[in-house]
């Protein structure tokens, strides 16, 4: 046996040489780092023969205890137990083959494993003697995959070409254009042929945004929904229906995964009997290009295949949650590369503290980007050209700007070193540009004319013929403005306002009348100090966690919304939550409620997304996230069955919302009550 005939530099070649060398503690290493103990030479043989013929019993047991197969034959159909005549060892075939083994024979293989070895395999054999015969083999940490990957004999070598071509399935042609066949999952690419409707195409792989991989037929990609492109929608549909992990569209092309579990495990190919490669554990994100159309996820950077499971997806297990919210300026393929990077440095693995790294460096540029717009001078285009960004950058989306941003912060941030020690070998890949999503119609006339273009999901005005990006709506001067105007989006976010900037603000005086229950007090001449002082008593009380004062608060708000006078609603509980936030006290319950009735008072006035804001947070109390986790907020569980009716709804209607509304001028993503409540009718 040699390690010829497996990829220079693998974990199987390494593990074949340490077999040879009869290094048992590398061998072991190399095992718990899931090299595969089945992996074949030239001759088929698996690293066992050679342990066998060698007489090393203790390489052996460690091989079979990682899943070796005593079974598996090689090219000249020889087993592994037909190359020695050791008794040890032979009873140990007999034991992972399921054959009655005497316990005298079990004690005698014990004596002959080195000390640690023997603890291990008189558990392994004392939970055998305890089933009454039925056999409890050593699961390796191929478990989650329960049956198929532990089976001895299952297949290991099944190829990524095979594994797709098995899962392919039949999509029916349902768009009444002709529908053209790309060479690349790209509207630049060669165009290699076109389809009609009625027809059939069989896909194996579709991509985030929506790109199916065609089967047969001489190959290529067909945009399963054109997303408004050219006055188009869904173009293929699926003859049967398709359990797909992730079923939303990820501009980008690429989707973001949290591990829910304790590990899973990455494959070389889309089926269970894959070569293993690596695993991720629980917190860490992954980063998905495509899915096969049985449920398979292909990693970036060519990193390998592992099972969906989505939270709130179909299916039976649940592995991973999908992170959208606040991911639209977020370069997801330039952060892909960072985790990979910082893997690669880790040996393949990442410790607790890298990971809160590259969580807290992903939300520090995140923030950074957000500022970095806000400053820019509208129509000014060498504002922009300050930051790093370029002129080709400035034809970019909203969301496509502040993604090349973003990558440019994040490098600057990287070279201080704290997340990867070699900052300076990190190459970004390429990969083809995010596609544009078409959320609406805008209808205007311009000199005497009426012209319809697409609306875009970050309020970027699309041509409705290429999907090229033509400008920004104002609302206010019923306009297209160029791209360097997008920094009017930015200078009203941030936080709610504190109660001292309230109070310094006179043309605030009816708000704070609200907030504190005296609009009585509006009828009174001079009436302003009066407003004052009681705003300052309550906000007083209200740090210190008076239950009265908050009771009292809570109940004005719900009566507003009772009252159907949401927006004033809306803006006394922001006051309320912002003193509350001030004093640093915790009343769960408290913020609760409050919230609850905001994200109630966002339903009734058709603002889906900050409904999801409002439950997001509501999501991170109740799962008691707190600093670094809040990362994960909306992975929690949810307990109020009104809430989980709003987020759903909230979730339901924004889809169908975009799908038919025409533009409002409205932002989709602002989490100042004023700067929304301005723009709703």
């Amino acid at each position: 046996m040699d390690a010829s005939g497996i990829a220079d530099g693998s974990d199987e070649q390494a593990l074949q040489a340490a077999v040879i060398r009869g290094d048992l503690e590398v061998a072991k290493s190399l095992l718990s780092s899931l090299a595969n103990p089945n992996a074949i030479d030239t001759h088929g043989e698996t690293p066992l023969f050679e342990a066998a013929s060698s007489g090393s019993i203790n390489l052996v047991a460690v091989l079979l205890q990682w899943g070796a197969d005593p079974s598996k034959p090689s090219r000249d159909g020889l087993v592994p137990r037909d190359l020695t005549v050791d008794t040890g060892i032979l009873t140990l075939f007999d034991f992972f083959e399921k054959h009655e083994v005497p316990t005298s024979s079990k004690e005698a293989v014990l004596a002959k494993l080195e000390p640690g070895l023997s603890k291990e395999f008189e558990e392994i054999m004392a939970d055998e003697s305890e089933s009454e015969g039925e056999q409890t083999q050593f699961k390796p940490p191929v478990e989650v995959f329960e049956e198929t990957s532990t089976k001895l004999g299952a297949p290991r070598d099944v190829s990524e070409h095979d594994a797709l071509a098995a899962s392919k399935q039949i999509f029916e042609i349902v768009n009444t254009k002709r529908c053209k066949v790309y060479s690349k999952p790209d509207l630049d690419s060669a165009v290699l042929t076109s389809k009609s409707r009625g027809g059939f195409v069989h896909g194996v792989e579709v991509t985030m945004n929506f790109w199916l991989r065609l089967h047969g037929g001489g190959g290529g990609w067909m945009l399963m929904d054109m997303q408004g492109i050219n006055g188009q929608r869904e173009v293929l549909r699926p003859k049967e229906g398709l359990d797909f992990p992730i079923r939303s569209f990820q501009p980008q092309g690429v989707a973001c995964l949290q591990v829910l579990v304790e590990a899973v495990y990455i494959l070389s190919a889309p089926c269970e009997q894959g070569r293993l490669l690596s695993k991720r554990a629980s917190g860490e994100v992954i980063f998905v290009e495509s899915q096969s159309c049985d449920g398979w996820l292909r990693l970036t950077g060519g990193d390998g295949w592992v099972r969906g499971g989505l939270r709130g997806g179909l299916g039976s297990a649940t592995l991973f949650a999908l992170l959208e919210e606040g991911t639209e300026q977020v370069d997801l393929w330039a952060l892909s590369d960072v985790w990979r990077a910082a893997r690669r440095e880790g040996d393949g693995a990442l410790d607790s503290d890298t990971v809160l790294k590259l969580l807290d460096i992903q939300d520090e540029c995140s923030r950074m980007v957000d500022e970095k717009l806000r400053s820019r001078t509208p129509g000014d285009l060498d504002s922009y050209l300050q930051c790093g960004l370029t002129e080709k950058d400035m034809t970019l989306s909203r969301c496509g700007i502040g993604r090349r941003l973003f990558r440019i912060i994040l490098t600057e941030k990287l070279q201080a070193g704290e997340v990867l020690k070699k900052p300076a070998d990190l190459v970004f890949s390429e990969h083809l540009p995010a596609l544009l999503q078409a959320v609406g119609k805008l209808q205007f006339e311009e000199e005497g004319d009426l012209k319809e273009l697409n609306l875009g999901s970050d309020d970027t005005i699309l041509d409705p013929e290429t999907g090229k990006v033509l400008g920004l709506w104002n609302s206010s001067s019923r306009h297209i403005m160029p791209m360097t105007h997008m920094c009017d989006f930015y200078q009203d976010q941030g936080r709610a306002a504190s109660p001292e900037a309230i109070a310094e603000q006179g043309e605030d005086v009816e708000q704070m009348a609200l907030v504190v229950g005296r609009e009585d007090l509006l009828q009174i001449g001079g009436h302003e100090d009066s407003v004052k002082a009681a705003f300052d008593d309550c906000m007083d009380k209200v740090a210190v966690g008076d239950e009265a004062t908050m009771a009292g608060a809570l109940v004005r708000c719900k009566q507003f919304a009772s009252d159907c006078r949401f927006k004033t609603g809306l803006e006394v509980s922001e006051g309320i939550l912002a003193a509350f936030e001030t004093s640093g006290k915790v009343d769960i319950d408290f913020t609760r409620d409050m919230l609850k009735c905001r994200a109630a008072c966002w339903a009734a006035l058709g603002e889906h997304e900050q409904v999801l804001i409002e439950t997001d947070q509501i999501l991170a109390l109740e799962n008691e996230f707190q600093g670094e986790q809040r990362h994960f907020f909306h992975t929690g569980m949810l307990e109020d069955a009104e809430v989980k009716k709003l987020r759903r709804n909230a979730f339901a209607a924004r889809r169908g919302v975009r799908d038919r509304e025409a533009c409002t001028g409205t932002a989709w993503r602002l989490p100042s009550v004023k700067s929304t409540l301005a723009d709703i009718d």
